[in-house]
């Protein structure tokens, strides 16, 4: 008997928080679709989203749901993101970062970006931003390919040259993991020996180089660089 009580407790408990999670869910559901209404729209959209109290409401879950099943575009969805951190407890993770990272790059709006991208990059390790970037990433090759060379090319301009090559070596293995093609372009080939020749690792750049002729098609541009490399390797 006492075995039956418990087994009907924990049914019933376990009914509860089924019932618990499909209503959030309902919810959840809702919000994503009443906000993306509302910024599809695009006029006066933040008068509008304040009426809603959407103070501890939106999640970071929640913010992806609205950017990736709305039809919103790139500049109203960076407004929108800049909106929800001012007006709202809603505390950008690296996923939405990231893929905020990828809609800005892809529309061409890169100034727009540069705030985001030097907090995003300051403040995570370069495995956390392969892993993330690839995770939020269309499989699109040429549109990758366009957001690693900002990141690439961020930390070059930065002088971490160490930085760079971590990041390129994870995300390379992390996309064959994923059965991806070679996610680099040559310029972001060309800026990383640049980047070791910069940092007299003349070995390391014959290696890399190396890399590049069995990987990325020959670029003229190259030449006098890894030119530069073989003199200072054996000066």
């Amino acid at each position: 008997m006492h075995k039956t009580k418990l087994l009907i407790k924990s049914l019933s408990n376990n009914t509860t928080k089924t019932t618990q999670n499909w209503r959030t869910q309902i919810k959840h559901t809702h919000l994503v679709s009443q906000i993306s209404s509302i910024l599809e729209q695009r006029h006066n959209w933040p008068s509008v989203l304040q009426s809603l109290n959407l103070k501890s409401k939106l999640t970071p879950s929640i913010f992806l749901q609205i950017i990736n099943t709305s039809q919103i575009p790139p500049q109203i969805s960076l407004h929108f993101f800049k909106w929800a951190i001012n007006n709202t407890s809603f505390q950008p993770d690296i996923i939405v970062q990231c893929r905020i990272s990828h809609l800005l790059i892809g529309s061409g709006l890169v100034n727009s970006l540069k705030p985001m991208l030097n907090s995003l990059l300051q403040n995570n390790p370069p495995g956390q931003i392969a892993q993330s970037l690839l995770n939020s990433c269309p499989k699109d090759s040429n549109f990758c390919s366009s957001v690693f060379d900002c990141v690439i090319d961020w930390y070059y301009e930065q002088g971490l040259c160490i930085q760079a090559v971590e990041f390129f070596n994870l995300t390379r293995n992390l996309t064959k993991c994923s059965d991806r093609i070679e996610p680099f372009s040559v310029h972001s080939c060309r800026t990383l020996l640049n980047a070791l020749y910069g940092n007299n690792e003349s070995k390391l750049g014959l290696c890399f180089y190396g890399f590049m002729i069995r990987v990325i098609p020959h670029d003229v541009l190259t030449d006098p660089l890894i030119l530069r490399v073989i003199a200072k390797h054996f000066s």
